[in-house]
């Protein structure tokens, strides 16, 4: 077992199992420690358990993580009593003998897995229900009783008849539910108790609604008789699902409500109950119908009292079951995310351009658990550096795996030609005729020599570089040599620019994420707001991104990120010539 200590923060003394293989730490909610200060990033990092090991890893982060004063730069194994220092909140680390206990999974068995006795034959067949005026009330029906379920009244059943009995019933098939967390363990128990309630009943169905087709559907089936095929009355079920209401008939075929129903002719049921399936909110989960062949050993109004409270707790465990197995389908597509979040953090670069006379530096956070903006730094021959920013349209997975395609291919054209226009236009048209629908991705790309400090830089759309001279102005770049963003039109020719950074001048290439943050009022950041940042920061690219994007986040107050941001600052040095 591993824990963390917070020696200083908000709740100094706090003890935090870790308890998952991977715990993400950041001011997001959806953290495992979530950290209230302005300061910490949405996701800043993250501790991962492999084989009895603890490491500790920064996501990124704005102002970094700290183990014992040291700064966290790559993967770092923790150590018993190891002090983790993030924006002033300390943490204790403690080891004992850890280990893993994932969480059992519990998934919906196959509808057939029934006992001998079940005939499986028609399990997973779907019931086309006559959209019938069941309602109508014909003089000399059988029908001996009926309640409506869906009437709130209905929730305490009366037990007046034979009343120990009934409440054993009740508690029996409660207890046979408790802790199934299988929707179809859920009705077979419940078949199987109500076979031993009613020894009268000969044959049994359970069904569920089809959330595709909205008709239910067979998923148990019971009968004492393994060799009959039992048959289920299409317009009963109909009447009980729609009018949501209980149905006792004491004699089916004597029924002038139902002889009309060719389910019935033929058939050797003499009483039937039929009941709906009803959620907390009163929808229709499905149905439960059970008959029996003999007429001196049929159903009775005090016998649909006793099945409407079943129906009830078979209800509240179908629903129960479904509850867990979208929680367990939820962990899942989360923990799939979180995974698809760490492969796409490997593609950015991990290490920032070392060249004399220059400094680099960055910021990349995703609106959702991956995103689609983009950046890269590629080392070109001569001592060249590339470095590119993108921006995929729209968010999610999608966008994300655009993102995966876009980093690869824009290291390939970037390294084949010298002429980052000509890049561009490959990377057009590889993106154009890639099947990529109506998604469209907005680029630059740029390419630095530090010996002559040139730069020659192509745009695809994308919203203007900031260029900071040495007074505090700032000056968009080729606004007019944007082209089309990429994937629109494969031929597309774009054009290059080419300028001397100066010293002491610094640009700044950004995504929309930072101009179209918004705050409480739905106003947007926007680009006038952002110039004047860049205007009123200091030169160097770290405290330059650093004040944006504390400006950026004052402006939103507690209003979370609607888009991906990045943004890419390089500075040339004053003393460099």
């Amino acid at each position: 077992m591993a824990f963390l200590k917070v020696l200083a923060g908000s709740a100094p003394g706090q003890i935090i199992e870790l308890t998952e293989p991977q715990t993400v730490v950041g001011r997001h909610p959806d953290c495992q420690i979530v950290l209230d200060n302005a300061a910490v990033s949405r996701h800043h990092a993250q501790i991962l358990e492999s084989h009895g090991r603890f490491y500790l890893e920064d996501l990124r982060s704005r102002n970094g993580t700290f183990v014992n004063d040291s700064q966290v730069l790559q993967r770092r194994e923790l150590n018993s009593r190891d002090r983790i220092d993030i924006c002033e909140i300390i943490l204790e680390f403690y080891e004992d003998h850890p280990h893993d206990t994932p969480e059992d999974d519990f998934e919906l068995g196959p509808a057939s897995d029934l006992s001998e006795d079940v005939c499986s034959t028609r399990v997973g067949q779907e019931i086309m229900v006559e959209k019938t005026d069941s309602q109508d009330r014909v003089e000399g029906s059988s029908i001996l009783s009926s309640i409506e379920m869906s009437d709130s009244s209905s929730e305490s059943y009366r037990l007046d008849v034979n009343t120990e009995a009934k409440l054993k019933a009740v508690l029996d098939i409660s207890r046979a539910l408790t802790g199934v967390l299988d929707v179809n363990e859920a009705l077979n128990k419940t078949m199987e108790c109500l076979f031993q309630i009613f020894p009268q009943a000969d044959e049994g169905f359970a069904m569920l609604i089809d959330p595709d087709s909205g008709r239910p559907v067979v998923r148990a089936i019971r009968t004492r008789d393994k060799n009959q095929e039992g048959r289920i009355s299409r317009t009963v079920l109909e009447h009980a699902l729609s009018q949501k209401t209980a149905i006792l008939t004491a004699n089916v075929k004597a029924d002038e409500r139902f002889n009309s129903s060719e389910s019935i002719a033929g058939t050797r049921i003499r009483s039937l109950v039929c009941l709906p399936l009803l959620d907390q909110d009163g929808r229709s989960l499905g149905a439960l119908q059970i008959a029996a062949y003999s007429v001196i050993r049929s159903f009775h109004p005090d016998d649909l009292e006793l099945l409407t409270a079943i129906a009830g707790q078979a209800a509240l465990a179908i629903e129960n079951a479904f509850l867990h197995q979208q929680l367990i389908s939820q962990r899942d597509l989360q923990r799939d995310l979180e995974y698809a979040h760490q492969i796409q953090i490997s593609f950015l670069p991990s290490t920032r351009p070392e060249t004399k006379g220059y400094d680099f530096s960055d910021f990349y956070e995703s609106a959702q658990s991956v995103g689609g903006d983009y950046f890269d730094y590629i080392l070109l021959p001569r001592q060249r550096w590339a470095f590119t920013i993108a921006d995929v349209a729209g968010k999610g997975v999608p966008a994300a795996l655009l993102m995966a395609r876009l980093y690869s291919a824009a290291r390939y054209h970037l390294l084949t030609t010298d002429n980052v226009a000509r890049a561009l236009e490959g990377l057009n048209g590889e993106l154009a005729s890639g099947g990529m629908g109506h998604r469209f991705v907005t680029c630059v790309l740029a390419v630095i020599n530090p010996e002559t400090h040139k730069i020659k830089l192509a745009n695809a759309g994308h919203l203007p570089p900031l260029i900071r001279k040495t007074d505090g102005t700032v000056q968009p770049l080729s606004r007019n040599d944007s082209g089309l963003p990429l994937g629109l039109e494969p031929d597309y020719h774009y054009k290059q620019t080419e300028f001397s950074l100066e010293p002491g001048e610094t640009l700044l290439l950004f995504t929309d994420g930072a101009t179209e943050a918004s705050n409480s009022e739905n106003e947007i950041f926007g680009l006038k707001r952002l110039t004047e940042s860049v205007a009123q920061g200091p030169p160097e690219a770290d405290r330059l991104i650093r004040h944006v994007l504390d400006d950026v986040e004052q402006f939103a107050g507690e209003e979370t990120n609607r888009d991906d941001v990045c943004l890419v600052a390089v500075h040339r040095h004053q003393n460099n010539s």
